[in-house]
Order: structure tokens, then C-alpha cells, then sequence
């Protein structure tokens, strides 16, 4: 049986990464599961929990022999992911390596020019473009033809027509969690959940976002149309998630969970009845207190819902097209019903942005008062408007991808009003100033589910407090 390996290639968060904890990498393992559904021998390495060496991942490739390797990469990870391809070509000049993930689907022949050690790129949903690309090296065959990739021949880059994404989505198999070893992910994965306090995972119950925000990338690999799969199969994997890994709580994937109101009935009485308790993200706009309420009597404790800015100018903008007082609204309806909630701000998340609006901003994150406030630098990630509206604009200050971060890297651009060392201040100043407060963190710890919750609080603060604290100097110079 061929053997097929994908590789998960190393964080580019730092520290940061042990406040939200390593995710399962339900993507990768959903292509593993229908590879080995069509014959094949999947293989999984994940360098967001194991330390990466070139001389590891040389070892572990050998000791595998595999048909081909697979790297999957978002923006700021493409460079990790070429230094891996790289150790491999050396050490195996004959192994076809191919990438895939958000970077290659919006650049897949842009990412093979600047990235000669890939052979190959698979664009969009892979399930169906991956098994017909290692079916090809199996039999000995070329990707001439294969929807959804972009490859070389005869010493060009050929980009090949899109492949229409998974219509039976539902009808994948189960992601291959066998694959991964439980102990390494210590649990939460979410921000504003306790890592390494309950045994956790992520499920998706549907693919796609139908809304158009400017700063989102989602929409590349997953298309505007959303999917949803069957309460059967939804059941199905809640129950091999509780019964098989001793899964105890379940961040809800999908992008935007809330987007049909019987789907949400349907999908919580599922989660409800497997006995897990579960978070989701979501948009303000697309609950309502009756929904929140039956959430909540169905085990979820945390709703994230993307606020983004407190500027109606700015969400407007952004075409995020949702108002304060739905914002507003959302957030005292979570709270009466004692959903945990988190806020998704952005600073930087339109070329026009000014401070007013970021004060705008700032008034609103007091306002509502989250349990939880993520503030990101709006990071024009390739494929998206926010990345055309900055090109147009020459405001592109570079191209370096690993600087393409929500969080812990100077900025490679601008905006019309900030500068990339801004952008940083803003961020901090905004992360500093909520939760750096003796009332938010008396409220904190009265919320809190239990006391063994308290060392990941405890680790978080600090570890946020010296992000907000790092000297402007040192930070521009050690990244």
C-alpha cells in the first residue's frame, strides 16, 4: 500500500501559541481519512507539537518511504513549510513534495515560482484534487489535467482549471484522529477557553461563510456557499469523539455557526445529548436571544463573535454591515443565559481607518465588557480584498509572508493613517488597557469553571504582559 505523508509545519506564534494551545489539524486529518478510504497509507506529522529539525523530519521521512510528501501552509508559514521541502529535496531529490493550505490556493502558481523545491500545489478543498494527484504518482502518471493544482512541466509552471469544491460534503469519512497522538494537545485551542484543562477537539459541521468581509480569506478554500452535513454523521462523529478519545469539550469549527437557526437547533441538541460541553464563532447578526438560550441549555459555554471594530464607519467598510447596537444586543444576550463570551476586534482592518475609529473601537470593548477580547492587526493575507486594496495603494511595504501575523511580528505594510509600528502600539495599547485592570481580573476568576483553570490564567496574564510590555526597539529587531 502506497504511503502518503502530510506535514503540519511549526507555529509561527511564539509564546503566544501556549495561551489557545495546538488545534487538532481536523483539515489534514480529514485528507488522511480519504486517502486511506482509496487505498492509500496516510502518515501525519505535526511540528505544532513536536520539536522540527531538519534532521527529524529527514529521519522520519526515510523511515516511512512514502509515496510523496504534503506540506500545508497558511500565509505566515510558508516559509517553515519551504525550509521542510527544502531538507527533503536534498536528502530525497527524486520525493515529490507538494504544498497546499490558504497560501497556495490564493497563489498556487506564485508560490511554486518562489518556492522551487515544491513540485506541485493542490488549491481549494483537497480531498478529492489529493487523491487523484498521489493516484497519478502511483501509477506512474503526470498532473497534466488534475483539477485544482498547479505543477511543473517541462521546466514551467502549469496552473490547471479550479476544481469545483465538495458539493456531499457531509459524506467525507470522519477525520483519521487515530493518527494523532492525544497527549500532545493539551485542550482549548480557543482563546478565552482553558488550555490543558478539558480534553478537546474541534468538529466541523459545515464548510463555507456566505458573508463577504473584506479582511477574511476563509472564502478561498471554502467558497461563499455553505455546506452543511448531516445530523447523522454530526452524531456520528460527537460519538466516536466521547466514546474513543475521552473528548470532553468541542470547539465548533464551522466559520459561522449561527448561519441557519434550525441547523443550530438540530447541531445543539446533538452536542447536548453527547454529553460534552462546546463553544462556536459566529456573527452578531445571526443570533437571537431564543437561540442563545437553547445554546446554553445544550452545553455551550463560550460564543466568540467576530465584533471587529466600533466604528459603524469601519464595519462598514470592512462589509462586516452589522451596527453596535446588534453587537450590543448579542453580548447581553449571551450574558444573561451564562455563555462565556469572547470579542474578535481588528486594528488596521481598512486602509482608512482612522483614531477616531479605533477610539470608537476601544469605547466598545469596555462597553460590552467580554469575558474575553482578541485583538489582531488586520493582516491582508493573499486573496483577499484587504491585500488588493493595499497593493492598489502601494501600501504593501514588502512581501516577507512571515510577517503576515495577527499578532507577534512588525507588519510588512501600512495604512493611510499608521504605521507599522502603529499598527503594534494600537494593539497593545488596546490589549493592555482591558485586561490589565484589577476589575477584570476579579471577574475573571469568579467566572472561572473550576480552580484547575487557574494556572492557564494565571500563565496567559503573564505571557500577555510581556507581549504589551516588549520594548518597540527589541521587538523590530528580532523580527
Amino acid at each position: 500500500m502506497a504511503r502518503v505523508v502530510l506535514i503540519r509545519p511549526p507555529s509561527q506564534m511564539g509564546d503566544l501559541v501556549r495561551i489557545v494551545s495546538a488545534q487538532h489539524p481536523v483539515n489534514l486529518l480529514y485528507l488522511c481519512a480519504t486517502l486511506r478510504e482509496h487505498g492509500f497509507e496516510p502518515h501525519l506529522i505535526d511540528y505544532e507539537v513536536d520539536a522540527y529539525s531538519d534532521e527529524d523530519v529527514c529521519r522520519r521521512i526515510d523511515e516511512i518511504a512514502p509515496l510523496c510528501v504534503g506540506v500545508s501552509c497558511f500565509t505566515p508559514q510558508i516559509l517553515a513549510g519551504h525550509r521542510i521541502a527544502e531538507a527533503l529535496r536534498k536528502a530525497f531529490p527524486s520525493l515529490p513534495l507538494l504544498i497546499g493550505g490558504p497560501h497556495a490556493t490564493a497563489l498556487p502558481r506564485a508560490t511554486l515560482e518562489e518556492f522551487p523545491s515544491f513540485d506541485a500545489a493542490v488549491a481549494g478543498e483537497g480531498e478529492e484534487t489529493l487523491v487523484e494527484v498521489c493516484s497519478r504518482l502511483r501509477d506512474g502518471r503526470d498532473l497534466c489535467g488534475v483539477a485544482g493544482t498547479a505543477h511543473r512541466a517541462g521546466g514551467r509552471v502549469v496552473e490547471e482549471a479550479e476544481r469545483p469544491r465538495i458539493a456531499a460534503y457531509g459524506d467525507l469519512p470522519l477525520p483519521a484522529r487515530d493518527l494523532l497522538e492525544m497527549a500532545k494537545y493539551p485542550g482549548a485551542a480557543k482563546s478565552g477557553a482553558a488550555a490543558g484543562v478539558y480534553r478537546t477537539t474541534q468538529v466541523f459541521t459545515a464548510r463555507g461563510c456566505p458573508f463577504p468581509c473584506t479582511f477574511c480569506a476563509i472564502s478561498l478554500v471554502t467558497t461563499r456557499t455553505v455546506r452543511f452535513r448531516g445530523a447523522d454523521s454530526v452524531r456520528r462523529e460527537l460519538g466516536e469523539c466521547v466514546s474513543r478519545y475521552g473528548i470532553e469539550h468541542v470547539n465548533v469549527h464551522d466559520d459561522t455557526f449561527t448561519v441557519s437557526a434550525k441547523r443550530v437547533a438540530d447541531v445543539s441538541r446533538s452536542l447536548g445529548e453527547s454529553g460534552v460541553t462546546w463553544d462556536c464563532d459566529t456573527r452578531v447578526d445571526t443570533v437571537t436571544e431564543e437561540m442563545l438560550r437553547d445554546m446554553a441549555a445544550h452545553g455551550c459555554v463560550r460564543v466568540a463573535f467576530g465584533v471587529e471594530s466600533g466604528s459603524e464607519r469601519m464595519l462598514k467598510a470592512m462589509k462586516k454591515n452589522v451596527t453596535r447596537a446588534q453587537i450590543r444586543d448579542a453580548f447581553g444576550w449571551a450574558r444573561k443565559y451564562g455563555i462565556t463570551t469572547s470579542a474578535y476586534f481588528i486594528v488596521g482592518g481598512h486602509p482608512d481607518e482612522t483614531p477616531e475609529d479605533v477610539d470608537q473601537t476601544r469605547s466598545l470593548m469596555h462597553e460590552i465588557q467580554p469575558d474575553f477580547a482578541n485583538v489582531a492587526i488586520g493582516t491582508p493575507y493573499p486573496g483577499t480584498e484587504l491585500y488588493a486594496q493595499l497593493a492598489e495603494r502601494n501600501l504593501l511595504l514588502d512581501r516577507r509572508w512571515e510577517r503576515f501575523m495577527l499578532y507577534d511580528r512588525l507588519p510588512a505594510w501600512r495604512t493611510e493613517r499608521f504605521s507599522p509600528e502603529d499598527l503594534v502600539r494600537m494593539q497593545r495599547d488596546l490589549i493592555r488597557e482591558y485586561f490589565y485592570r484589577p476589575a477584570y481580573v476579579w471577574r475573571r476568576l469568579r467566572k472561572m469553571r473550576s480552580w484547575r483553570e487557574l494556572p492557564y490564567w494565571t500563565r496567559s496574564a503573564w505571557i500577555g504582559l510581556r507581549y504589551v510590555l516588549k520594548g518597540r526597539e527589541g521587538y523590530v529587531a528580532s523580527h
